[in-house]
Order: C-alpha cells, then structure tokens, then sequence
C-alpha cells in the first residue's frame, strides 16, 4: 500500500480556519505571510498521522470549541478530532473506501508510517553532533548505541579509577626498601630473648660464685694473718703458748681444710658474652624488619598485578564496546546508499556530510526522509525559504521520479506561488482566487468573505 493524500480539510486547528484542497503535482507549497497558518498545515498533517508525537498541547484554535483534520489518503480517509480543554490525542477514526471502519486506526497508521516528521532542510543545517543523533535515531540505533556507550563509559571510568589506584600503590611500592641477601623466615625474637634472658642469669650465677670464692680468699687471708698475729703472741705471751698453740693447732686444722677444699675447687668457666646475643638479636630484628617490608612489596607487586589485569580488561572491555558500536553503525540499514559514520559524524561517500555540495546534501536529505516513508509517501519541509531556484529544482524532480509528495513551507506575500494563505483561510492557488472546497458533514460550516468567489469541489 502505498498512500498520498489527495484531499485534506481542516477546521479551526492552530491557525486555520478553514481549509479545503485536492493537492496537485508532487510538490504542495504553502505560502503567505508570517503568521498565516502555512505551518498549521504542515502540522495538522503530521498530527493526523502521527498523534500526539510532538505536537502542540492545544491543537484547537482558540474560542472554537473543536478543531479537526481529515485526510483523504485514497484507500483510507484519517479523520481527528479534537475539543479545546481535551487530550491532546484527541479522537480519531480510519474509514475504507467503503465507509467501513478500522478497529485500532493509530496501530495501523504507525504500521504504514515512517518518520513523517523528518524535514530534509533541518536535518541539512543541523550541527554535526545533532545531525548524527537525528541519523541514528532514524535509523531506530540510537538506544542500543547509547546502551553500549554507556558501558563503555561505565568501563571507562572503571579503568581510570583502576589507573588512578596502580599508580598510588605503584608509588607507595617504590617507598619500601627490601634489603638483600634475607632469609626465607623471620628470626624467632621471642625464643632468642628467652635465650637472652638465660645466659644473663647462668653469668649472674657465676658472678655470685665467684664472689662467694672471692669472700672464702679473703676469709682465708684473715686466717693467715690470725696465725701470724698468735704466733706473734705466743712469742710475747709464753704464758700463753700453751692456750695459744692450741688455737694455732685449731687454726691449722681449719686452714687445712680451707686448702683442701679450694686445691679441689675447679676452674671457674668463661662468662658467655651477653653483648653479642644482644647484638644478634638487634640484627634479627632488622632481618625481620626487612623480610616484613619484602612481604609488604610482594603483596602490593600482587594487587598492582590484580589491578593491571582488572586494567588489561577494562581495556578489553572498552574495545569490544567500541567493536560492537561500529559493527552496529557499520550493519545499519541506511536509507541512502552511501551514508554511515565516522566519529559520530554523518559521512557521505567517505566524505564529512558537510563537504558535500548544496545540491548533493539536498538529493541525500530528501532521498531519507522519502526512504524513511515508503507506505504514507508524504514529506514536509518548513523553510522552503531557503531553497535557491536550483535546489528547489531538484526536490521537485526527486518527488516526481520518486512518485512522492512534499509539502513545502514558503514565505511568499505574492499570493501568486501554490496554495496561498490569508487569516487561516486559503485566498489564492498559484495567483488564482478560488473558493473553497464544499465542507464534509462531520464539519460545520466555515464562514468565508463575502469577497471571494465560489466554485464548488468536493472530495
């Protein structure tokens, strides 16, 4: 099925009044002033069609009441209404050429339309970011795409902040010296303390011994010098010599004993050196100190391995995002031959879009939006101001090869160009005054000015 429309009546939407028109040719020109209604009919097409998608929240002039557009599209005729104060949908019915209605007449719109609102001349002046959005969009990638960008800047993000945390451990790495030469475990400090702790009592042991020998050499000594002091007084007392001898044979026998039991006393041992335990123990801890900062190295040099690898997949991660974006860019089905992206710029046959010529940028634009319609082959474009003679040349011919129909929007006051608008109402086609068309029951009447002309059609 593939549909244009040949007839369209609309009543008090926007800024029209009335409207009535069997479009001719394949290029449908709106003219008038600025605030005629030109725009009001290019939207009343698209919201017949489309909805509520993107149009107004008061489609209803002011004061009417009740605004409607009707379509005749050949095989069906569109009709929507809508009250002032309602929903914005309005209500809207689909009729078969045998008056017979559809069931669900915006399903079975949206299964016939494409993007009716694309407008080849917007989409040429957009910036190149907005022009890639809109071909992305229309190529209905758009919410993958994003999704998958999405993740990559999710993975991105990750990678950084994983970037962020090996430099710091990186840093705090190369601040942890690791001696050389240290052994596989640490040194038992405990056990080397206690070993500490023994040898400084088996040394107090034998200083208590030696001073205990030193008291019994000076005990001994006292007992040489008592002998010599009663020998001395057995000569001075003889009348004691008898007593005194005694106490000298008493004296020897205890002095005998005394040699006896010091000629039996064997060597004392030499002191252990407490000194150098005490320094081996400082170099213990400084063996242990180290394999600590080697432990610490090793377990950082693991994380900063862990990260790396976090790092080296991230990485992965971000260039299988990427893969999948051009992969899905790449594959899209694009309406144009020749179309595609690079950088998320529009590209056409290699070239950015913008190096194209002015006539290719047009013949590419409107070949989408005729691409994007293939069933309801209608296109509208708003500034058809700013087309050159040579430009509109080429839509014109592009829509008759093409079999399609454009509504173009057009600043002309000379009443002399297409579908000439005054007030909401049509004054003039192509210069010529006409009447309008006989209004359909399902509309009341419109007043006209008493000045026009009448010439009676129906569609």
């Amino acid at each position: 099925m593939s549909l244009t429309v040949i007839g369209i009546q609309i009543e008090n939407f926007q800024k029209i009044r009335t409207f009535l028109l069997k479009p001719e040719g394949n290029v449908i020109k709106i003219t008038g002033a600025n605030g005629s209604g030109k725009t009001s009919v290019l939207d009343a097409i698209m919201l017949a069609l489309a909805g509520a998608r993107g149009g107004p929240s008061a489609p209803v002039r002011r004061g009417a009441g009740r605004g409607v557009v009707r379509l005749d599209l050949g095989d069906i005729r569109v009709t929507r209404t809508w009250f002032e104060g309602g929903d914005s949908k309005g209500e809207m019915f689909i009729e078969a050429e045998d008056g017979r209605r559809y069931g669900t007449p915006q399903r079975m719109l949206d299964a016939l339309m494409g993007e009716i609102s694309f407008d080849p001349l917007a989409f040429i002046h957009m910036d190149v970011k907005r022009k890639a959005e809109e071909l992305r969009k229309l190529l209905n990638i758009d919410d993958v795409l994003n999704a998958i960008r999405a993740d990559e800047e999710n993975d991105y993000t990750t990678r950084r902040e994983q970037t962020k945390l090996k430099k710091t451990l990186e840093a705090q790495r190369s601040n942890v010296h690791v001696p050389e030469g240290l052994p596989a475990k640490k040194r038992d400090i405990d056990a080397m303390t206690e070993e500490l702790a023994k040898v400084a009592e088996y040394n107090i042991g034998i200083d208590r011994e030696r001073m205990r020998r030193d008291q019994r050499e000076t005990e001994r000594y006292k007992k040489s010098k008592e002998i010599l002091l009663i020998a001395n007084e057995i000569d001075s007392f003889q009348r004691r010599i008898a007593e005194l001898e005694k106490n000298q044979r008493a004296a020897e026998s205890e002095h005998s004993a005394m040699e006896a039991e010091i000629a039996k006393w064997e060597p004392l041992p030499e002191p252990k050196d407490a000194n150098a335990m005490g320094e081996e123990i400082a170099a213990a801890r400084g063996i242990n100190a180290g394999i600590d900062r080697r432990n610490q190295a090793e377990r950082m040099e693991a994380e900063i391995a862990a990260v790396s690898a976090t790092i080296a997949n991230l990485d992965n991660a971000i260039d299988a995002h990427r893969a999948k974006a051009t992969k899905l860019i790449a594959e899209a089905e694009y309406p144009v031959e020749g179309l595609g992206f690079v950088n998320d710029e529009v590209m056409y046959n290699g070239l950015p879009f913008a190096q194209a010529s002015n006539a290719e940028q047009i013949k590419v634009s409107v070949a989408m939006g005729m691409a994007l319609n293939p069933k309801i082959r209608v296109m509208r474009i708003k500034d058809g101001s700013l087309l050159d003679a040579n430009s509109l040349a080429v839509i014109e011919t592009m829509a008759e090869r093409s079999e399609f129909q454009v509504w173009m929007e057009l600043v002309d006051t000379s009443g002399k160009v297409g579908v000439y608008l005054e007030d909401g109402e049509i004054a003039a086609i192509d210069g010529e005054v006409r009447e309008p068309l006989q209004l359909k029951p399902t509309l009341a009447p419109a007043r006209r000015r008493p000045t026009k002309k009448v010439k009676e059609e129906t569609f």
